[in-house]
């Protein structure tokens, strides 16, 4: 039997030829932009802000600007007026565009730390890392929420093998954000437990356990039942030299809920618990046995 991509071509083939694909496309194409009749779903802002840039005309697939909402609103702003309006409450700063467009009008945008702070993402994402960690380093000091950029110059930091100033920067952003944070609703939750998670593993490399405790006891209770913070919570109990309680941690039985398929990170602290083979339940290495 003929394997590889080209024996998945051609059963591919024999399952469905070609020919009928195109035959499909053609008789598809006289109706791609016909105006839908009743709406089941409506897209998102996002695709109605693209359309608003490009001026496009989308009849088939359409992006009614009604679902501009409020994250939307300061792109919008953008696209407008060439600037990016600095956020009117303190929250967490959102998602970033990045693609050559927006990261073209963020460059000739000024230069104030909210635009700095999503220019250096743009940058990042398009491979320009110095230029990226200089955008964020231009706006630390004049930024009135500072924790996203520390968060952005530790991860550059982790990237470039400067653990130890990672891990400093790590600290740094977790306290600035606890400062800052003004409820327990969704938005800071997520931010207090992404960046507290990234922090504890920082600040657990660089062997600083008592830096650590102080990100586990400013997250939120509920954050810190969640079973990738449990994992955690078991790695600094023994780096506090409290075998006894990082192994019943472990012996309580919980879920690390996205944990890659084939990561060793529990197999590797059991083995420094306990000579003992790894329980079954917590077995997700996915790889034949040695042998």
């Amino acid at each position: 039997m003929a394997g590889g991509r080209a024996g998945a071509e051609e059963r591919l083939a024999a399952a469905l030829p070609r020919a009928r694909v195109e035959q499909a496309y053609t008789d598809w194409k006289p109706h791609a932009d016909t105006e839908p009749g009743e709406r089941l779903a409506t897209g998102s802002g996002w695709g109605a802000l693209e359309v608003r840039r490009a001026d496009w005309k989308l009849p088939g697939t359409p992006f009614p600007e009604s679902v501009l909402g409020e994250e939307q609103q300061p792109w919008l702003e953008l696209l407008r007026t060439g600037w990016l309006p600095e956020p009117r409450r303190v929250r967490p700063p959102g998602g970033t565009l990045v693609a050559p467009h927006w990261r073209d009008m963020l460059e000739t945008a000024p230069a104030t730390p909210h635009t700095e702070y999503h220019l250096g993402v743009a940058q990042w994402h398009a491979g320009d890392r110095a230029q990226a960690v200089r955008s964020w380093e231009r706006a630390v000091p004049l930024a009135p929420s500072q924790w996203p950029l520390l968060r952005c110059l530790a991860v550059a930091d982790q990237e470039s093998g400067h653990h130890e100033r990672a891990a400093d920067r790590y600290a740094e952003a977790f306290d600035d954000l606890c400062r800052e944070r003004r409820d327990a609703g969704e938005a800071w939750t997520a931010a207090v437990a992404a960046l507290g998670r990234e922090a504890l593993q920082a600040l657990l490399r660089a062997g600083r356990a008592e830096q650590a405790r102080a990100v586990w006891e400013g997250l939120l209770p509920a954050v810190r039942h969640r079973g990738a913070f449990r994992l955690l919570e078991a790695e600094l109990l023994l780096a506090e030299g409290r075998r006894a309680e990082a192994r019943a941690v472990l012996g309580e039985g919980f879920e690390v809920a996205d944990l890659r398929e084939g990561a060793d990170v529990i197999e590797l602290l059991w083995a420094r618990l306990t000579d003992e083979p790894l329980p079954a339940r917590l077995d997700f290495r996915m790889r034949p046995d040695a042998g």
